[in-house]
């Protein structure tokens, strides 16, 4: 059939079949014109998947390769954000809980250590409010307590006054 002009590529069921030697092999061929010659070559077929079987092989190797380099730097790359992030998450319920003195020290260089220092600046800020708070209740404390004194001046010395007149 080569004769006949046809070209065998050697990926048809055409192009496999057991060679003269009783091996199952793979064949392409090819008319050469002008001397009505066919040229057909022949190679076994567990040479030539062995090949291919190679190529699969060492590509699934690099695959996983590839994928356990990505996949540890991703874990790398998590864990720098995350723990960060729970620094900060701690950071806040102590602050939350009334503990304004208390700092977030992260050093990343990046907005996670920008929001530290706010979630800082917030804490000494909330401090200062709560000093106020607290120097505002003494004061308030202090103006009753004075006001009593007065009314009690007051009282005392009406009773004098009253007693005087008594007497």
């Amino acid at each position: 059939s080569i004769l006949g002009g046809w070209v065998g590529t050697g990926l048809g069921d055409e192009d496999r079949y057991v060679s003269s030697f009783g091996e199952p092999v793979i064949s392409s061929g090819v008319k050469i014109k002008d001397l009505n010659w066919a040229l057909i070559a022949e190679w076994p077929s567990s040479d030539a998947y062995a090949i291919v079987y190679s190529m699969i092989r060492q590509a699934a190797l690099f695959f996983f390769i590839i994928l356990g380099a990505v996949a540890a730097v991703a874990i790398l790359f998590s864990l720098r954000i995350i723990r960060p992030i729970g620094v900060l998450g701690k950071g806040a319920k102590i602050i939350g809980q009334g503990d304004f003195s208390h700092r977030i020290n992260i050093s990343t260089g990046d907005e996670l250590e920008e929001l530290a220092s706010y979630f800082n600046e917030m804490a000494r800020s909330l401090k200062e409010v709560e000093e106020l708070r607290e120097a505002r209740a003494r004061m308030d404390g202090l103006a009753k307590s004075l006001e009593k004194e007065r009314e009690l001046s007051q009282i005392k010395d009406h009773f004098i006054s009253t007693a005087s007149h008594q007497l």
